[in-house]
């Protein structure tokens, strides 16, 4: 509802008459909700362009929405449109982060995967966790478990796992 809500809003119909794409949008509980704005390339206006950006709303029941937060900044943002937008607890302390997996850019393909966390409900999101990788992969098993995996140009294959809350090696 809060979704149908937010793409049937003023604030969207703006974005739009500004070429922005909301590409994705994520309930958050509440009245709170999450908007992945595609900006793309715009001239030489601006070097930001190209990218989407995540931005915090507040709903007030009606059909206003106010901008909380810029939870990625531009410049600062995922490269090109996102690929894919969750929500996950990692620390099971009741306020699921956000995890953000672009699609390939740039000549070498690479892939932007960012986790913004906050430490409590209505407060500000940090970024927890970026990585730029060649044939990056999110995979998601099960409630406690969340693997973040990488390949470089050797010829190994690492990863990073984040088990009940704990980052670690895999």
């Amino acid at each position: 509802m809060i979704a149908d809500a937010f793409l049937a809003s003023d604030v969207c119909h703006r974005l739009q008459a500004l070429n922005t794409e909301i590409t994705q949008t994520l309930p958050l509980g509440g009245n709170e909700l999450l908007a992945a704005e595609y900006v793309p390339k715009q001239g030489a206006l601006s070097e930001w362009d190209d990218e989407t950006r995540l931005v915090l709303y507040r709903w007030d029941g009606g059909r206003g929405f106010e901008r909380v937060q810029f939870v990625s900044k531009a410049g600062k943002s995922i490269k090109g449109k996102l690929a894919g937008l969750e929500l996950f607890d990692f620390d099971h302390d009741g306020v699921p982060e956000i995890v953000a997996i672009g699609g390939p850019y740039g000549p070498s393909a690479r892939v932007a995967s960012k986790v913004y966390r906050r430490t409590a409900a209505g407060g500000k999101f940090e970024n927890v966790w970026l990585r730029k990788d060649f044939g990056a992969a999110f995979d998601l098993r099960g409630p406690a478990y969340v693997t973040l995996d990488h390949e470089s140009f050797k010829p190994r294959r690492t990863g990073l796992a984040i088990q009940d809350g704990k980052l670690g090696e895999r």
